[in-house]
């Protein structure tokens, strides 16, 4: 049933030219696999362990939603340009430079950037470590900013380190 469930959403994401339409791990193929997909509108909504894959870049996550902005061509095709990406519940993304954990992920193709939020860690090979509750990561420049712009309960703006060489 998986495989199936794979190849439904590889083709329902990426076919035609879309297959890189976000990169989040380089322009490799986009591997799938979740335990459900739903298609609704522009938004491609998988649940159960999903794993999304590009390259050697991966996000984990409980569920996630994928959000296409409307195929240019053809007002009436489902397929378009990934825009953002929402992963949501034990989300991970992992390179062999970073992992970043948290309790959600949101990736926005435009900026280039993921937005962790909710007890966030930033593990590197190493094994430094630092925690938070909110951090920017820049796929390009493959590098992380803790912010203080989080806002609401829980958040005390508080960074903390574990740095091991």
């Amino acid at each position: 049933m998986r495989t199936c469930l794979f190849l439904l959403i590889s083709f329902v994401l990426f076919s035609g030219s879309a297959q890189a339409q976000f990169n989040f791990g380089g322009d490799a193929p986009i591997l799938i696999d979740a335990e459900t997909a739903t298609y609704k509108n522009n938004i491609t909504i998988l649940t159960g362990n999903v794993d999304v894959r590009q390259g050697d870049a991966q996000i984990l996550s409980d569920e996630m939603k994928i959000y296409r902005a409307p195929n240019s061509d053809s007002p009436d095709s489902a397929i378009g340009v990934v825009t953002r990406i929402e992963a949501t519940g034990n989300f991970e993304y992992i390179t062999p430079d970073n992992r970043v954990t948290g309790n959600k992920g949101v990736y926005v193709r435009q900026s280039g950037k993921i937005t962790v939020t909710g007890d966030v860690a930033l593990v590197q090979p190493s094994g430094s470590r630092v925690r938070g509750e909110k951090l920017t990561y820049f796929i390009e420049t493959k590098s992380a900013k803790f912010g203080d712009e989080c806002v609401g309960e829980g958040c005390n703006g508080r960074v903390t380190f574990d740095i091991k060489q």
